[in-house]
């Protein structure tokens, strides 16, 4: 089995738990709670038994404490799974779990394994930007499965605004929508908080038309590998065209 990257696991989840993401689930692994298997590489890879652990440690914690976390869909009982091993409880990883599964920012696709990160670097030095790797372009997303209300409520959006980012061309409009479709979504709505609307979203369409093409005309399309890397190093340029362009302002 494959397994699901971490943005699938994600995205698979937030239909159940409204406003969970990537930084949940490292959050969880950070605490000892959650240990995926990785790949030669290092990425990790979710199976549904994970999901199941996931799922369980959110129920048990959001039935601990007052301001629970994000509330889940009625769903059917899991399936016994063995116990995870926690290097401390639940509680003690409650409220970094609680705030990544309230980040409002786009998934971003999952690096890596590597060494720990480095203490917090002084103010007087940049950060690294941090691009998406070639495997954000190529990941399976068809077993998420949302209706219009468990789109709207995984994404943060009221259910009209999902209507509207149907009717612009930004999402599918398939019944059901799938896992590109929450991506897209959820990005829409960082965009409603800044004052863009879906409306004003319909030229980025056509421009991510317009850059598929030009990858595919280009042969980066001859194989999945390559139409992933072709489309992280536009994305790279893209970036830095946007900051040259809103720095000469």
């Amino acid at each position: 089995m494959r397994g699901l990257t971490i943005g699938e696991a994600a995205a698979r989840l937030a239909g159940e738990f409204p406003g969970l993401r990537p930084e949940t689930l490292r959050a969880m692994e950070r605490h000892g709670l959650l240990a995926p298997r990785r790949t030669p590489s290092g990425y990790r890879r979710y199976t549904e038994l994970d999901l199941e652990t996931v799922r369980r440690i959110l129920l048990e914690a959001s039935a601990a404490y007052a301001e629970p976390m994000p509330t889940p869909a009625p769903v059917a009982p899991p399936a016994a799974v063995p116990a995870p091993r926690p290097t401390q409880p639940v509680a003690a990883a409650r409220a970094e779990i609680s705030g990544a599964s309230g980040a409002n920012h786009p998934l971003p696709p999952d690096s890596p394994a590597g060494p720990a990160p480095a203490a917090e670097a002084p103010a007087t030095r940049r950060r690294s930007p941090r691009w998406p790797e070639p495997e954000y372009f190529a990941p399976e997303l068809g077993e998420v499965a949302l209706g219009p209300e468990g789109l709207a409520r995984a994404a943060g959006l009221e259910a009209h605004r999902v209507a509207e980012l149907a009717g612009f061309g930004l999402i599918s409009g398939a019944q059901p929508a799938t896992g590109a479709d929450l991506l897209v979504a959820r990005a829409a709505a960082d965009l409603l908080e800044h004052g863009i609307e879906p409306r004003h979203l319909r030229p980025v369409v056509v421009a991510a038309g317009r850059a598929a093409a030009l990858i595919r005309a280009a042969g980066g399309g001859s194989a999945r590998s390559g139409t992933a890397q072709a489309a992280a190093a536009l994305v790279r340029l893209e970036a830095a065209l946007l900051r040259a362009a809103l720095l000469d302002d």
